[in-house]
């Protein structure tokens, strides 16, 4: 006579059976779930699941019988056989009936559902070795299902079915070595786990994988492999590594640009609601990289990712709105879409819409709201909106005048080559009285073609004595060479004349 049901065979009972197991370490988890919670105390009742069965061959062959009662086939569909069955299979050590046993106290199919039995046959499995169950007992740790929430034993069990080469669990070992789930922060591992599931065509760990090598984390950066893994997972439709892969063809990262393949992608992941990737296809439409020039079908996507807050989207659709380009022309229409990216800190926008303001284009004119952009732009660095600002400090447009202020943001634009900041600088430093910096500058501005720079400098040659003038003179021939090439660059060089000069 057996009985089945009123406590799980455990750990140490099938050891009784079986040698190869007695050694197994009872662990912590296990002696604490084997006192159910108050809400599982309630035993079951002998004499409802007592049955008699007959011999069989093996555990093997006890478990394959459960199963075809279970499912009916050659016999009567019969739940309760097929516990019982189950029962026996697990007493003779079959792993795999711990784990079905394990099932069946959860969902309540042919047994009572006890949720402490569940996880206790559950247990017993996952510590006989099976992948599976280590798997779903790290499952239940994470999510704390029927059982305390606890990573640190949910990454143990994880990574014990993930070395079995369990590919979710390869996955989910890789995620939490990511961030530092129940383990210590190792991105090194956690690029190994995502490859080896990758490997074994895991969608999302192929993403991962690429991510990690096109931003170079927990391995060398590697854009041209981190293609072929977006590309793996991008064939299984995986619309963020569709992104992704586009913008590695476009860039030409490790190999020269490929826009058909960019575009092709970029719209397949556009079609899926990729953002950014709507933004990409909709600038191969505009520039004509991989397709076709549409700038009405450029409008259109960038309208839709404009919709999913990319500022550059915004900032795009706004310049075909200022020129009319694919759309009825508008500077209303443009200075709104210039707000909208300059509220998200897309920079060159925020240069733009200070432009609208200063001359009241789309937007009434309004010097305070200009500076106001300006100067938010000139803070990260762009050079129209510093000197513009560095204008105004000038001119004391819509703040007071500030000569020092206007020397000190002109000071940032001089050196890339900007031509009307070296006259303006100039001239601040001749209204401070540093007059060997204004002749110094006056000359540099006058060299690369400015007349009025000229007449400037010409006028305080008188006021700097001959020692003076040389050292000026020599320190703007050093600028005027240290300048030469950003400001060529600047220009369009049909001769392909060399950009440095020796003096």
């Amino acid at each position: 006579m057996n009985r089945i049901g009123m406590e799980p065979t455990t750990v140490e009972e099938s050891a009784e059976s079986d040698p190869a197991v007695s050694d197994v370490e009872e662990t912590p988890a296990a002696t604490a779930a084997s006192a159910p919670p108050e809400t599982d105390r309630a035993d079951v009742s002998t004499e409802i699941l007592e049955l008699e069965v007959g011999p069989a061959d093996s555990a093997v062959a006890q478990y394959a019988l459960a199963m075809r009662y279970s499912r009916g086939e050659g016999v009567a569909r019969d739940e309760l056989m097929a516990a019982l069955l189950l029962q026996q299979a697990a007493q003779g050590g079959s792993v795999p009936a711990y784990l079905a046993l394990s099932d069946r106290f959860e969902s309540g199919l042919g047994l009572p559902q006890s949720f402490s039995r569940s996880f206790l046959n559950l247990e017993t499995a996952a510590k006989l070795g099976d992948a599976e169950a280590q798997y779903r007992l790290g499952q239940r740790y994470d999510k704390g299902r029927t059982v305390k929430k606890d990573d640190v034993l949910a990454a143990k069990w994880f990574l014990s079915a993930a070395e079995q080469g369990h590919v979710e669990a390869q996955y989910l070992t890789a995620s939490h070595f990511e961030v530092g789930l129940g383990v210590p922060v190792d991105l090194g591992q956690s690029y190994r786990w995502y490859r080896k599931a990758a490997d074994h065509d895991h969608v999302e760990s192929a993403y991962r994988v690429g991510l990690c090598l096109i931003r170079g984390v927990g391995a060398g950066r590697e854009p041209r492999v981190a293609a072929r893994y977006f590309e793996q997972a991008g064939q299984a439709d995986h619309h963020g590594a569709q992104a992704e892969l586009a913008e590695i063809l476009f860039a030409g990262e490790g190999a020269a640009p490929e826009y058909q393949r960019a575009a092709k992608w970029a719209r397949t992941a556009a079609e899926n609601g990729v953002v950014q990737a709507q933004f990409r296809f909709g600038y191969c439409l505009e520039s004509g990289f991989g397709v076709a020039v549409s700038h009405g079908g450029a409008a259109e996507w960038y309208r839709k990712a404009a919709e999913g807050n990319h500022a550059c989207a915004m900032f795009r659709l706004g310049l075909l709105y200022e020129q009319g380009l694919g759309v009825d022309p508008s500077l209303s229409k443009a200075a709104e879409c210039f707000r909208g990216a300059a509220e998200l800190e897309w920079t060159e926008a925020q240069t733009k819409l200070g432009l609208c303001y200063e001359l009241g284009r789309g937007v009434p004119q309004q010097v305070a709201d200009a500076a106001k952009w300006f100067r938010r732009a000139a803070e990260k660095a762009d050079t129209t909106a510093r000197e513009r600002l560095g204008y105004y400090y000038h001119h004391g447009i819509a703040m007071d005048r500030d000569y020092q202020a206007a020397i000190a943001w002109y000071s940032k634009v001089v050196e890339t080559g900007q031509l009307s900041s070296q006259a303006n600088i100039a001239e601040c430093y001749e209204a401070t009285g540093a007059l060997q910096d204004a002749y110094h500058w006056y000359n540099v501005a006058a060299a690369f073609g400015s007349t009025s720079a000229a007449g400037r400098r010409d006028a305080l040659v008188a006021s700097l004595d001959p020692m003076q003038l040389t050292s000026t003179q020599d320190k703007a021939v050093e600028t005027f060479l240290r300048l030469m090439p950003k400001v060529m660059s600047q220009r369009e060089n049909k001769a392909g004349l060399p950009l440095t000069l020796s003096i």
